[in-house]
């Protein structure tokens, strides 16, 4: 799928969760959530995430599209790195630790949420890296309006159930 719909779809996913419940420092949600949504793109040189970090955009060189980081292990270990990364500036106070928390937490919803998103699709994911195998639906096509339909049921489906607290 592209950028914009994982960027949509991780905010909706986002602004449901923080209304059903109730969560603190939304803003930090929507930051987090928006972030991963958009990371495990991080290996397609012309993504968004890939033109506003330029600084790694030399990862695009080293993994296939839809590859590691477009799996779990992608998943974990991008996670488990932020979190190191960013444990000594938790130990600051308890107030930021929360925040990185919810971070972190966010991130790692939004990244999870573009990964089976882009199981959905036709070319699907490498789920189980390094197993060669690619899991896809086929359900969706990228830039179709089949992306286009799928993001507008999304986000009518959030809204509902942030609406109703059904989610």
């Amino acid at each position: 799928m592209m950028g914009k719909t994982h960027l949509i779809a991780g905010l909706a996913a986002g602004v449901a969760s923080i209304v059903v419940n109730d969560m603190p420092y939304p803003a930090i949600v929507l930051a987090g959530v928006a972030v991963g949504s958009l990371a495990p793109d991080i290996d397609h040189p012309k993504s968004i995430i890939s033109r506003k970090l330029r600084p790694v955009r030399w990862l695009a060189s080293l993994f296939k599209h839809r590859g590691f980081f477009h799996s779990f292990i992608g998943w974990f270990a991008v996670v488990l790195a932020m979190t190191v990364l960013v444990s000594p500036v938790t130990s600051i106070n308890s107030d930021i630790s929360v925040m990185v928390g919810i971070f972190i937490g966010a991130f790692a919803y939004g990244y999870i949420l573009h990964i089976a998103m882009d199981a959905m699709t036709t070319q699907g994911v490498k789920l189980f890296y390094p197993h060669q195998g690619y899991i896809g639906l086929g359900v969706v096509k990228t830039a179709g309006l089949s992306e286009t339909v799928f993001t507008v049921l999304w986000v009518v489906f959030m809204g509902l159930g942030a609406y109703g607290n059904f989610i």
